[in-house]
């Protein structure tokens, strides 16, 4: 999906990021060092978010089921089976027989250490996120102004959006021309105009930042000849910064 990329940002981020795809595969420079894809590190947050939610749902509600949980959750069934079966096998959650089709799950002391450990990271990863995403659009920033790039469009609908467009808004010299957003329905927001993905070229820009994922894959899906020359994937470099420069979220 990434193929090879080649983006610009400051010193002390990474410069390349060659052949990364969504299935995690490793990939090797001229020199033999392994490429790791940042999408594995991606995939452990992900795992560890739906093993706190499930955590969460048995703990408040033991008479809960499956079924309940992929309700609660909205993910695929077969996807909250998968990783049921992968909490009884760690020992994490027991099940107990009340009735011929009625069942009492529980957290077993080795599940709420597990659990723990879990809290630990998530609080430890949102503030991380946080520092990694002022660090990365101030790196982005500092480009901009070195190459006399003023006018700036932030696409994405996540936290690291918002901060990119606030970082833009409030610094001299810079103007946020412009959000891209799934949901455009709002046409402004502080002042600012607000555009669907669709709507992303009437926009007049030096630089257009794309924050997260799905605005990334609707940008690369359009084609070489489609997307435009002036994009900073925003959201790869934080990815990049995490497994490049031996980051983790586990």
């Amino acid at each position: 999906m990434f193929g090879s990329l080649t983006v610009t940002c400051a010193e002390g981020l990474p410069e390349t990021i060659r052949k990364m795809n969504h299935k995690g595969k490793v990939h090797k420079n001229k020199k033999g060092e392994a490429l790791v894809s940042p999408f594995l590190t991606y995939k452990n947050m992900a795992d560890e978010t739906v093993t706190l939610q499930i955590f969460d749902l048995v703990e408040k509600n033991p008479d809960i089921s499956e079924g309940k949980i992929t309700l609660q959750t909205g993910l695929a069934a077969g996807f909250v089976h998968s990783f049921m079966k992968r909490i009884f096998e760690k020992g994490w959650v027991r099940a107990r027989k009340v009735t011929a089709r009625r069942w009492l799950y529980f957290m077993t002391p080795e599940g709420f250490t597990e659990k723990s450990r879990l809290v630990v990271n998530y609080l430890g990863r949102t503030m991380e996120s946080y520092k990694l995403a002022r660090l990365v659009v101030s790196a982005q920033l500092e480009v901009c102004q070195r190459n006399g790039w003023h006018r700036v469009v932030v696409a994405g609908d996540n936290d690291v959006a918002d901060i990119a467009a606030l970082h833009v808004k409030a610094t001299l010299g810079f103007e946020l021309v412009g959000v891209v957003s799934r949901n455009a329905a709002m046409r402004t927001l502080n002042g600012v105009k607000v555009v669907s993905l669709e709507e992303s070229h009437s926009l007049e820009y030096d630089r257009l930042w794309v924050c997260d994922a799905p605005a990334d894959e609707w940008f690369n899906s359009r084609g070489e000849a489609e997307v435009p020359r002036n994009v900073d994937y925003i959201y790869r470099l934080m990815l990049a910064h995490y497994s490049i420069n031996g980051h983790s979220f586990r």
